[in-house]
């Protein structure tokens, strides 16, 4: 999960994709096993949004090859 800017800033979303978006990701993050997310940024939003369990969450942040 990259982020929930969706929910955090609405009006910045295309209304279009944001209902989608609102229909899918809840039941998406709901149904999986585990969660990967990007910061712990995102993983406290999916905590606190979704209620999703803090043991169902993983930060893996994005990786650099220079």
């Amino acid at each position: 999960m990259h982020d929930l800017s969706f929910v955090r800033a609405p009006e910045a979303a295309d209304p279009g994709l944001r209902a989608y978006l609102n229909r899918v990701v809840p039941r998406s993050v709901a149904r999986a096993d585990h969660v990967l997310a990007d910061s712990e940024a995102t993983r406290q939003d999916l905590i606190a949004l979704y209620g999703t369990p803090p043991e169902k969450i993983s930060v893996l942040h994005a990786g650099v090859d220079l």
